[in-house]
């Protein structure tokens, strides 16, 4: 299963991988420092992606068919939605339990202080 790295305004599903809000114990607060620390990364490569990349600005919908065309000759398309991203999604939605949230995170938690705690500023 993927993980996303997500903040607080993001629901307790496993897929989801939220920072600790107010870590107390150095597991915790070394877990929070490499999720947030991750998490703006992605966040600073995704602007340049949004910079660089109109179609990632805002939602190609909107736009005229003519606008997405790659190149000088309009290709076809198709609005189908695929049997295997269909089922992918069927998937993701079965994984909102929040008690495996909080196992996944626990888990991860134990993982990067086991892999780092000693390295910690």
């Amino acid at each position: 299963m993927a993980y996303y790295l997500a903040d607080g305004i993001y629901p307790s599903y496993p897929t989801f991988v939220k920072s600790i809000r107010l870590p107390q114990s150095e597991p915790d607060k070394l877990f929070a420092k490499f999720q947030e620390g991750c998490r703006k990364d992605i966040e600073r490569a995704f602007g340049v992606l949004q910079a660089r990349f109109k179609i990632i600005r805002e939602p190609a919908r909107l736009w005229d068919i003519a606008d997405l065309v790659w190149g000088s000759a309009p290709q076809p398309y198709s609005t189908e939605v695929l049997p295997a991203f269909a089922n992918h999604v069927r998937a993701r939605s079965e994984f909102r339990d929040p008690n495996v949230h909080q196992e996944l995170q626990a888990d991860l938690v134990k993982h990067i202080w086991t892999k780092f705690g000693m390295f910690r500023d």
